[in-house]
């Protein structure tokens, strides 16, 4: 088994490459595989990529299919022994066509059979020659034959030669000796014609049983092609196969045949309708200059967690842009929509597609890649959350792009799968590039972060470069640049498909020199009516049997499996693919998934089609019937669909309720939702209404969509009659007001609700809901009362006993402020968490538990019990924890002042919230930023953070996270020396707590900002036993960052006023000694002040000033740069020169001013930067520094 998918039967061919038929599992049918050796030259490999590639562009019945290509990164022991894998070898998947090289069919010298493949080759060089391609290696070995019912079909397999035309740059020597022509030899002007010359040796090879040279030294045959001149003696075939071989062998290009169409017309055989109509050419990208313009800015940005959504109708050039960022690009991963006989499989398929991605594969460990194979083999029960955790480990794995192809035509629950894979990617900064049809829902509404881009029509320009690019030079490419300009909508697809549609109408039509417009004014004027005329022609074009088939696909909704679809048709073996095989060529059904899940060539049409249909609930109820019939529940949402639009309720009621069923079973929470959601819209009887309002009711809730749970709540109140159900209403209804903070009611219904509930389980589950509630409410002894029950009562859960010691925890901390039972409680949580692997909530406790280690400074065991965090969030994919635990790193790497650090945690906490949506989480990190920008003096980024985080508290309504914010920007004003600024914030913050009701933490807020400004304000002086009494309660309230910042403001002001001895005693206290100790800058900003005081009084028990400079400039060497750092170098810039020593006081003149440049520098808003240089402080020191600089 190769990747545990391809299982090899036997070896069908070897070249170049070696070819093995092979089952796929994830089609169930045999495949071709051509593999690549893994030792392959750079030419080799990239002539197999070309070769992908160009096929990857065909679609023409006589051109192998091709499907993907890959890589070889896992192989079972035999297939490396029997048949020689490597690893690492490439591989594409091609179709198996069943048949014969064509000298060793047996008929093929029956001059019928040769005609019949004659015409067939003919037809698809000419589909090669129009398209712009050169095929280069036209031989017998390239070509099966194979004949099924009398009906010859030819295919050519070896396109490892072929060319695009306009990519031809060197003339180089390409093909086999034999059939090379002249011009190729001779390196001169060469087109299509050469392939033709090639046909000519092949036919006669074929009439002769020869070629037309008799050596095998291959410079003799280079000779023969150029120069000699061949025999052409009698045969039993008729005159114009051996006329035809003759011109077909003409030395001089422009004496063969213009196109491939005049050998069919010279052997009188009529164009038929199935190849014409391939004959709208091979796919080829151009134009779209502005999307590829966003996708390069998007690919090149460093913005992270954003996807990038290519919108537009079908025929847009979506999916062919997508193609050229695979072919471009490096690392790719490109998301194919396979066909599954259970909508509940595809996530099975994503994940292997994932997993055997070359970026993602090679970059694993033996055990997670052990771990992606055993979710897939084990179904888990818990399928969202264990997808999520397994995508999360195996994507963080490497750079690559992930692209997926028309995201929203996928159905619900793969939808549901795409979006937690599409997070997943967000989360580990993968770019993600999806595209989505414009007529479906869009699948970037349900995501967050997403960049839209519009695919618009060409221009003029760009249809001309389209056509010049896609066809030949014999093609008309003028008169049908015209006709499109007229006609069509411009969109590059739809280009092609009103191509087609010309040729169906004739007035594209096909001659031996090659096509002509006819200016039919008939046609010109159905031509007018476009959209209509073309899907009444292509219907009316149908057999009876075509219609049924392209009327009952119409009816679904949901991807059909093929084979489903032929047992549900119980037709004749074969007549079915053949029946689709004609739909495909009649452009009703797309080529491209005719053999796995047949789809229209567009909605349009799809919808056109179920529209003609005369009882069209009759035909539903008749394919509901026949799905249930053949299928039983395995399509239970389609089958549901059917029954709905028949008209039949109940049965889709039951249908919708198996779908729903299976959603539950793997906790797919937001599709149960979705279904649950549209089932309550049907006409149901009150109890199935019921019960559907009460299952929704549980998932809203579940989900948090707490809002409509309580609209749904109210609705079921009207229709419940049962007291039991009235009851569980009620309790559903109480913990959906907790949740919403409506506190005091919530718990009002829930004390109501729990003498009558019986269940030991159930009434202590209520128990921890008060509890909670209770304790947001800060009614500590009431929540710690319920607490104590639900711990003590054996009939608890162990889910609800850990969320009781956990409050408990909460308790100590709050009501007791004693941290070391906070511990002891949170670890008895953890014990119980761990013992009933309820992994996210011993997560959380972990969370808890590094939080409260941190604040007592024991910062190893903070850091084991984060990382014990982040490794269970793995397990369960949670996001949101996750983004805490990067916060909550965050603010313990800025407390050690690891400031990049922290800047790079909390960037990967925002990318997660944004993910998800999480407003308030996005305020959080944002107001974290805006601190650590404001230290490391990144003020523009700083002040672009508190602002966008301000604006976010206010549209969610959260007054405690703006107060913070708000108090957090003042400090950055005050910093900056901006009072005006200042000024305005303060009464912000004063307007928006006296609006809100005033707290003790509020007024000390307000107090402290007081105080700010009045150190700012050069008419009056700060108080300082006011500063003394709100720093010691910052001391108290263990805000160890506040209480040094205001401390250093207590010892200015004292110096200010003189007062040396007291300023030196308020630095040296041993509770500050302690914290100098601990961080570098606070240690940094006590020896500046130091400094300051023993250059204004040398008589107190202080070292020189420079000592003390010094010992700050060296703390703060290799640290980011902040104020302080100017300010140090600064003065002993100054202390060097006062003292004549200019060769010293050089160097920190010129890194001083060095440092207030590049400061200022980064503060983009004008207004900010002019303010902070006119600041006293800083201006001064720029006047010093520029004297300095004149001296020296």
């Amino acid at each position: 088994m190769i990747n545990n998918r391809f299982k090899i039967l036997k070896k069908i061919g070897e070249g170049r490459s070696a070819v093995f038929l092979c089952t796929d599992e994830f089609y169930d049918k045999k495949f071709a595989i051509k593999v690549l050796p893994a030792n392959a030259e750079i030419e080799e490999i990239k002539a197999f990529e070309r070769e992908y590639y160009y096929l990857s562009n065909f679609n023409s019945k006589n051109i192998i299919k091709v499907y993907e290509k890959l890589t070889i990164l896992e192989a079972n022991e035999n297939e490396g022994t029997d048949w020689g894998i490597q690893l690492s070898s490439q591989f594409i998947v091609l179709e198996y066509f069943e048949g014969t090289p064509l000298l060793d069919f047996p008929s093929i010298k029956n001059e019928k059979v040769l005609r019949e493949v004659i015409k067939q080759i003919s037809t698809t060089l000419y589909y090669l020659h129009q398209s712009n391609y050169i095929y280069y290696d036209l031989k017998p070995e390239n070509i099966l034959i194979n004949e099924v019912d009398d009906l010859i079909q030819v295919k050519l397999i070896d396109f490892g030669f072929t060319f695009f035309y306009p990519n031809i740059d060197e003339l180089e020597v390409r093909g086999t000796a034999e059939y090379i022509a002249p011009e190729v030899l001779k390196k001169e002007f060469i087109d299509h014609r050469c392939d033709l010359y090639s046909f000519g040796i092949l036919i006669y090879k074929i009439i002769y049983d020869n070629f037309p040279f008799s050596t095998n030294d291959e410079l003799e045959i280079y000779k023969a092609h150029i120069s000699k001149e061949f025999n052409f003696p009698n045969c039993k075939y008729s005159d114009d196969i051996q006329t035809l071989v003759k011109r077909l062998l003409a030395k001089d290009p422009s004496e063969r045949f213009e196109t491939s169409l005049g050998i069919l017309e010279h052997l009188g055989i009529e164009h038929e309708d199935k190849y014409k109509n391939e004959w709208i050419g091979a796919k080829c990208f151009s134009g779209e200059s502005s999307a590829i313009a966003a996708i390069d800015y998007y690919l090149l940005s460093e913005d992270v967690g954003n996807v990038l959504a290519l919108r537009g109708t079908e025929g847009s050039g979506k999916s062919i842009l997508l193609k050229q960022i695979k072919a471009n690009a490096e690392y790719v991963i490109n998301i194919k929509n396979y066909p599954s006989q259970n909508n509940f499989d595809y996530w099975k398929k994503l994940v292997l597609q994932i997993l055997y991605s070359n970026s993602i594969y090679t970059n694993l460990a033996d055990e997670e890649i052990a771990m992606t194979k055993e979710l897939v083999e084990t179904n888990p029960p818990n399928l969202i959350e264990s997808l999520k955790a397994v995508l999360l480990k195996i994507t963080q794995s490497g750079k690559f792009i992930v692209l997926i192809d028309d995201i929203n035509t996928a159905d619900d629950f793969s939808l549901l799968i795409l979006k937690q894979f599409v997070q997943v990617l967000q989360v580990n900064n993968v770019k993600t590039i999806i595209s989505e049809n414009s007529e479906k829902e869009y699948f970037s509404a349900i995501i967050n972060n997403c960049q839209i881009f519009n695919l618009t029509p060409f221009s003029k320009n760009e249809i001309d470069n389209f056509l010049e690019t896609s066809y030949a030079s014999f093609f008309p490419k003028n008169e049908v640049l015209e006709l499109i300009v007229r006609y069509s909508d411009l969109l590059p697809g739809s280009i092609r498909s009103f191509i087609k549609d010309l040729i169906a109408l004739n007035i594209l039509e096909f001659k031996k020199a090659g096509p002509v417009i006819t200016n039919d004014e008939e046609k010109l004027i159905q031509l007018e009516k476009y959209q209509e005329t073309i899907f009444s022609v292509r219907i009316n074009n149908l057999t009876g049997d075509e219609l049924m088939i392209a009327e009952l696909l119409s009816l679904f909704d949901s991807q059909i499996n093929i084979d489903d679809l032929e047992d549900l048709l119980k037709l004749k073996s074969g007549m079915f693919n053949s029946l689709l095989k004609n739909l495909s060529e009649k452009n009703i059904l797309s080529a491209e998934n005719i053999n796995s899940s047949p789809m229209f060539t567009s909605e349009s049409l799809k919808n056109h089609i179920y529209s003609r249909i005369t009882d069209v609930k009759k035909l539903h109820h008749k394919a509901a019937v026949m799905l249930k019939n053949e299928t039983g529940d395995l399509y239970s949402y389609e089958l549901g669909r059917q029954f709905e639009l028949a008209g039949k309720i109940d049965e889709s009621y039951q249908c919708y309720l198996t779908e729903i069923e299976k959603a539950k079973l793997i906790s797919a929470y937001t599709y149960q939702r979705k279904l649950l959601e549209h089932v309550a819209k049907l006409p149901l009887n009150d109890e199935q209404q019921l019960k559907v309002n009460f299952e929704l009711c549980n998932v809203l809730l579940t989900i948090d969509a707490l809002n409509e749970c309580l609209e749904y709540i109210d609705e079921t109140s009207i229709i419940v009659t049962n007291e039991k159900d009235k009851e569980n209403l009620d309790i559903i209804k109480g913990i959906c007001l907790i949740k919403l903070s409506r506190l005091d009611e919530g718990i009002l219904l829930l004390k109501n609700k729990l003498e009558k509930l019986k269940d030991g389980s159930k009434r202590n589950e209520l128990k921890i809901e008060i509890a909670s509630a209770e304790f947001d409410l800060g009614n500590y002894e009431t929540a710690y009362k319920f607490i104590v029950d639900v711990i003590n009562d054996k009939d608890s859960t162990q889910e609800t006993v850990g969320r009781g010691y956990t409050l408990m925890g909460l308790y100590e901390i709050y009501n007791n402020n004693d941290l070391d039972n906070a511990i002891v409680e949170f670890n008895n949580a953890q014990h119980v968490f761990e013992k009933s692997n309820l992994i996210s909530r011993h997560a959380g406790i972990q969370l808890n538990l590094g939080n409260i280690y941190s604040m007592i400074g024991e910062t190893s065991k903070a850091e084991k019990h984060w990382e014990k965090a982040v490794a269970l969030n793995l397990e369960v994919g949670n996001f949101e924890q996750e983004a805490y635990i990067q916060l909550n790193y965050g603010i313990y790497n800025y407390n050690k002042l690891a400031f990049e650090k922290a800047i790079e945690l909390y960037n990967r906490a925002l990318n997660i919230f944004n993910t998800t949506g999480n407003t308030r989480g996005q305020g959080l990190v944002l107001s974290n930023l805006g601190e650590v920008y404001t230290t490391i003096c990144e003020y523009q980024s700083a002040i672009n953070s508190l602002e966008k985080a301000e604006s976010l508290f206010i549209k969610t309504r959260n007054i405690e996270e703006e107060v913070q914010v708000i108090f957090q920007t003042c400090k950055y004003y005050f910093i900056l020396g901006l009072i005006d600024e200042l000024k305005s914030k303060y009464d912000t913050l004063e307007n928006l707590i006296s609006r809100n009701g005033l707290t003790a933490k509020h007024q000390q807020y307000l107090d402290y900002q007081k105080q700010l400004i009045l150190v700012l304000d050069e008419t009056q002086n700060a108080d300082l036993s006011e500063l003394i009494r709100l720093k010691n309660i910052f001391q108290e309230q263990g805000e160890q960052n506040e209480f040094a910042f205001l401390n250093f403001q207590i010892a200015y002001q004292m110096l200010d006023e003189n007062k040396f001895p007291e300023a030196i005693e308020t630095i040296r206290r041993d509770d500050f000694e302690k914290l100098c100790n601990q961080n570098k800058l606070i240690f940094a900003e006590r020896e500046f002040i130091f400094g300051l005081i023993a250059s204004k009084d040398n008589n107190l028990e202080l070292s020189p000033s420079i000592e003390h400079y010094e010992k700050a400039f060296n703390a703060l060497e290799n640290e980011s740069i902040t104020e302080l750092t100017w300010k140090v170098t600064f003065k002993i810039a100054e202390y060097y020169f006062n003292r004549g020593n200019l060769h010293k006081a050089k160097e920190f003149i010129v890194y001083s001013k060095s440092l207030l440049e590049f400061i200022s520098k980064k503060i983009k808003n004008t207004k900010i930067k002019n303010a902070y240089l006119s600041i006293k402080e800083r201006k001064s020191a720029v006047e010093q520094l520029e004297k300095f600089e004149n001296k020296y």
